[in-house]
């Protein structure tokens, strides 16, 4: 959205700081919720279940939607493959009803690296 990371004064979200300039408005708060969309829930590479927790984690992280703690936790943990984490609470999430299995993790794991692509890091095969 054209803001730098050192913009934003540490242990403050992003809206937090929009709201300090006098931009926490409806049309700012609309285009964090569309970025978040097209960088995660449109992608086609991306196992839907992971783009959702993403979506949901990294919106959190920014500030809109936040997320209760109990929420995040339960997100992280079925990331993690916690398998505490009752697959009723994440249909309250609007996650489907899916562990990380042996037999769905290199889905998961294509997922896994193309979101931290996404986020600019590379990696380079050792020979």
């Amino acid at each position: 959205m054209g803001y730098e990371p050192s913009e934003i004064p540490d242990g403050r979200t992003f809206i937090d700081y929009l709201a300090q300039e006098n931009m926490s408005d409806a049309l700012n708060w609309r285009e964090i919720h569309t970025q978040l969309k097209e960088m995660f829930l449109d992608n086609p590479l991306l196992d839907n279940n992971f783009a959702l927790a993403c979506s949901m984690l990294t919106g959190s992280i920014l500030g809109y939607p936040v997320l209760e703690d109990q929420s995040r936790d339960m997100l992280l943990g079925w990331l993690y493959g916690d398998r505490t984490v009752k697959l009723a609470q994440l249909c309250a999430l609007g996650l489907s009803t899916t562990r990380i299995t042996k037999y769905n993790v290199r889905h998961m794991l294509r997922s896994f690296a193309k979101v931290i692509r996404m986020g600019g890091f590379l990696w380079s095969r050792a020979i």
